[in-house]
């Protein structure tokens, strides 16, 4: 096992490391994936670790005080004090180019009206635009059923 301690300054460059893809839910790991282990209200990430290692992950993203169990020798750990910040960090660096600008829509009531509206605005205009609301995620191409949750992870926002 190998180990680095990440900050805002010392990100690795994932070319070097071959990776596959980046996930935050052990069961949509694949091999050669880099999984991270994101703390959450209800349930830590780094209990998902052995399913994700089981799935081919070859790269953990930890947070600093996660304590290694069975981890093997060829896994690369890297150990951040803010593992969601370092997780977009890394989302941004390996699925390029990302989007010269971004508009957020925020509210209690019209969002999706909005978002809808804007999409449809720049793809007239001739943009490579995206909608991403309730209903799904917007592209020239149709609409991706994005389930019952209304934005993303930030792992399909950056692939997206």
């Amino acid at each position: 096992m190998s180990v680095l301690k990440l900050n805002k300054n010392s990100l690795p460059d994932l070319t070097e490391l071959n990776l596959t893809g980046l996930a935050i839910d052990s069961r949509k790991v694949k091999p050669g994936n880099l999984f991270a282990a994101l703390p959450g209200f209800k349930v830590d990430g780094t209990t998902f670790i052995p399913q994700a290692l089981e799935n081919g992950a070859t790269v953990l993203l930890v947070p600093d005080d996660y304590q290694p169990i069975n981890v093997p020798a060829t896994v690369q750990v890297f150990y951040s004090d803010n593992p969601r910040r370092d997780t977009a960090l890394l989302a941004g660096q390996f699925y390029q180019p990302q989007p010269d600008k971004i508009i957020g829509i925020t509210g209690t009531n019209g969002k999706t009206s909005v978002t809808d509206y804007c999409f449809q605005v720049f793809s007239n205009l001739g943009y490579n635009a995206v909608g991403v609301s309730t209903l799904g995620i917007h592209k020239k191409e149709g609409i991706d059923d994005s389930g019952d949750i209304t934005t993303p992870d930030v792992i399909t926002m950056h692939e997206t």
